[in-house]
């Protein structure tokens, strides 16, 4: 398994380009200014292929939301008031950002 990971991580590094574009991106949406006002988390709640596959367990919207909660409250990032925790949704159903909310 371990050889599997080294073998996918080094196969999809992204290139100088690849990074370039992830820097305009990052600079569009304004992660850049999320991340310094505090942790930025994110989630892929996948709902479409998801569902109907046998081999992956679906998780229901508020089971993300928990468990983005439990990491916070471990990982001690949102107890400072001057810093703002942020979740970024990423998912292939309109429906999961208003659940999450």
């Amino acid at each position: 398994a371990q050889l599997y990971h080294a073998l996918e991580a080094y196969l999809f590094r992204p290139n100088a380009a690849t990074i370039l574009e992830f820097q305009r991106r990052e600079a569009r949406v304004g992660f850049s200014d999320a991340t310094t006002r505090g942790p930025l988390v994110a989630i892929h709640a996948r709902r479409g292929d998801k569902v109907v596959d046998a081999y992956n367990r679906y998780y229901t919207s508020r089971e993300y939301a928990e468990i983005v909660l439990n990491w916070a409250g471990k990982a001690k990032e949102c107890e400072d008031a001057e810093r703002e925790c942020i979740v970024y949704v990423a998912s292939d159903s309109a429906v999961v950002l208003g659940e999450m909310r």
